[in-house]
């Protein structure tokens, strides 16, 4: 069926790869709320909240460089456009932003009687992003923003403490897209086709799989 489809030739090999091993699904803010319970820090679940929301760039760049002065009310301002946050998602990302330091989680060995522990360290209160490194020489004291591995290893390391095997990054960036595609279908009351959505994710500013989108919103 993808034959002569201008739509179906554009889709990469990445969007195809292990499609019935890792289905990508549709995770609800409730379902996300849920999930996040787990995490000791308002940032960390403001990090998830805010892909849920469709902040996320090219190798979480949005994120890492965001700052917190990009954050105005429940507006976050990007570099190539502005993002609405729902009031719940709001509340998180103002508590993150107001929090002085980031506890740490610390596996400990069996014979000290706890799994886990948490060891406590605080922000430079001059950095101007965020999402604040942790203190030391090699990030001028905490001033630098995240840098780029850094950010990949505390993205895995979050979504592997969530129960909900359905929650990715990828799942909350689709998540987000698909939500803003049946917002528009149901303002202009037609359902878009494959081309009308591929124009639509390249309008908002974000890069997603169209095949995914397409494939989870038709089941609404």
């Amino acid at each position: 069926c993808f034959i002569n489809n201008n739509v179906y030739q554009e889709i990469a090999k990445s969007d195809l790869e292990k499609i019935e091993d890792n289905v990508i699904e549709y995770v609800t803010y409730e379902e996300l709320f849920n999930a996040i319970e787990v995490f000791e820090n308002n940032l960390d679940k403001a990090l998830l909240l805010m892909i849920r929301s469709g902040i996320k760039g090219e190798k979480f760049n949005e994120l890492s460089n965001l700052k917190k002065n990009d954050i105005v009310g429940n507006k976050v301002i990007l570099q190539n456009r502005e993002v609405i946050l729902n009031s719940k998602v709001q509340n998180v990302v103002d508590k993150a932003k107001n929090e002085l330091g980031y506890r740490m989680n610390v596996k400990q060995s069996e014979e000290e009687g706890k799994r886990i522990a948490y060891s406590y360290y605080r922000y430079n209160s001059e950095s101007e992003y965020f999402w604040r490194n942790r203190p030391n020489k090699f990030n001028h004291n905490g001033l630098d923003p995240m840098k780029p591995n850094a950010v990949k290893t505390k993205m895995n390391n979050l979504i592997s403490r969530i129960e909900n095997k359905k929650i990715s990054t990828t799942s909350l960036m689709v998540s987000y897209v698909v939500d803003k595609v049946l917002e528009v279908e149901k303002n202009l009351g037609i359902k878009l086709s494959e081309l009308q959505t591929k124009s639509f994710i390249e309008n908002l500013g974000v890069k997603v799989s169209l095949y995914t989108v397409y494939s989870i919103k038709n089941n609404f």
